[in-house]
């Protein structure tokens, strides 16, 4: 076998649709072993770049080791190191889960001496074995996503590979299955995508953060959490004029007095701003906001969380 440091490796990647650039000169390497979250808003590119490197897709240039095989050139030997969960299940909804992972399990190269014992440990490990007869159409969105990581898992693969592991569940459903996704034993390579911030602190110990198509951020998340931690700020709730809430703000940066990171609300001319400064801020912003006929619904002194970090990455495109 080939082996290298790096389990996965991808080097200079763009994709463009309709000459619109989706991804922009991706790198990134994950080492044996290692768990990281790609994190990003809807149409960060996050969904694209998984099927890419999982070969579902073509990229416009750059490339894609799994192990030191080449995705495009060497498809069927580098397929071979991973297990890809995808974001939506496959439709075979007439199948029972054991036909199906039976029929999973004889395309990833199961041998037939080995399907049957492989598909109930699997099913097993997922304490979900109780489904074996069960037709995939009855099941719920979480049963269909154990389903598909059962799936993935079936040739004991050295890559797991996860999309939007909790896409279309409630809550509970979405406890659960981060804690299926922990509690899976075995010195597995981990990439899980998410546009959820609590998952990949949850599950990963590496983020990488995606914004309009390029890696805006690649850290430890104890590095994310040093971050966090020496920063304080205000979180900042008003109502105005578009052009005049982002003047206010606009104008404190050009002061140099801070960081001030403005993001439109779901309400007609409302807005949340979170400020970073080492100087107190809020009598200036209140009557700057006066002057321009913004009203404050809510001004607080916090400590600058995880999810701030997030935003100013996603909103201003870097770190």
């Amino acid at each position: 076998m080939m082996y290298t440091l790096d389990m996965i490796n991808v080097n200079k990647l763009s994709k463009f649709f309709n000459q619109v650039p989706v991804l922009q000169d991706i790198d990134f390497s994950v080492n044996k072993e290692e768990k990281v979250g790609i994190l990003g808003k809807t149409d960060s590119g996050k969904t694209t770049l998984l099927q890419i490197v999982t070969g579902c897709l073509y990229a416009d240039s750059g490339s894609v080791l799994i192990n030191g095989y080449d995705i495009t050139k060497q498809g069927r030997r580098a397929k071979s190191f991973f297990g890809y969960v995808p974001s939506v299940f496959p439709v075979y909804n007439e199948m029972t889960v054991g036909k199906y992972l039976t029929f999973a399990g004889k395309l990833k190269g199961v041998s037939d001496r080995e399907l049957e014992r492989s598909v109930f440990e699997t099913l097993k490990t997922l304490s979900a074995e109780q489904f074996m007869n069960t037709r995939i159409d009855t099941l719920t969105n979480y049963e269909k996503k154990v389903v598909s990581l059962a799936q993935a898992l079936i040739s004991k693969p050295e890559i797991l590979i996860i999309d939007a592991p909790t896409e279309g569940m409630n809550p509970e459903e979405a406890r659960m299955m981060r804690q299926q996704i922990a509690d899976i034993q075995g010195p597995y390579t981990t990439i899980i995508c998410s546009s959820r911030m609590y998952e990949v602190l949850e599950l990963c110990s590496r983020i990488i953060i995606l914004n309009k198509g390029r890696v805006v951020a690649d850290r430890e998340v104890d590095d994310f959490q040093e971050k966090v931690n020496e920063k304080e700020g205000l979180r900042i709730k008003v109502i105005g004029n578009e052009d005049r809430v982002r003047t206010i703000f606009e104008a404190i940066e050009e002061d140099g007095y801070g960081g001030c990171y403005v993001e439109k609300g779901y309400e007609s001319n409302a807005f949340t701003v979170a400020v970073e400064s080492n100087i107190d801020l809020r009598k200036r912003i209140f009557e700057d906001c006066v002057k321009a006929n913004v009203t404050i619904l809510e001004m607080r002194r916090t400590s600058l969380s995880i999810e701030d970090v997030f935003f100013q990455l996603t909103s201003e495109g870097g770190l």
